[in-house]
């Protein structure tokens, strides 16, 4: 049979005593790691939205020349984001060996497309003229080189 007995300062269950005291102490310890419990889904959360932009864990390097050079090379993108003013030249030229093709994401520009491959030396020009964020892709490797072009007015 269950017992149960309360008294000001203890109650007894199943035959062991809880005194009110450490109630309170299993009540703070639970509500801490309920906290840091929420605390690291929300991280993860903010991780995984933000974690797999190609442009969060790079700097956005701002161009102000006449033409914005981006370099094509076995290493990646170079830069592999730039901010623009609208109106200017981006140039993408291949200093690869091998051959790229320069594509927008669809839902981000559309038309955006070197529309063949670049051999080495070749280039791609585009001028962006709508404010707005970019993302553009190598489409033999559009998982790991990628880019972004962000277009201020």
């Amino acid at each position: 049979m269950e017992q149960h007995e309360t008294t000001e300062n203890n109650t007894t269950m199943f035959g062991s005593k809880i005194s009110t005291k450490n109630r309170k102490q299993r009540l703070v310890i639970a509500l801490a790691v309920l906290i840091v419990t929420v605390a690291v889904v929300i991280a993860a959360v903010a991780f995984l939205t933000n974690g797999f932009n190609s442009d969060t864990a790079q700097s956005v390097e701002q161009i102000d020349s006449e033409v914005a050079i981006v370099e094509i090379t076995s290493d990646g993108l170079k830069p592999a984001a730039i901010r623009v003013k609208a109106g200017q030249q981006v140039k993408f030229i291949n200093q690869d060996s091998s051959q790229h093709r320069i594509m927008a994401d669809p839902d981000s520009l559309e038309g955006f497309d070197s529309e063949s491959q670049l051999s080495t030396g070749d280039s791609y020009t585009y001028v962006f003229d709508t404010p707005g964020t970019y993302y553009y892709y190598d489409n033999a490797a559009p998982e790991s080189l990628t880019g972004s072009v962000e277009v201020k007015q």
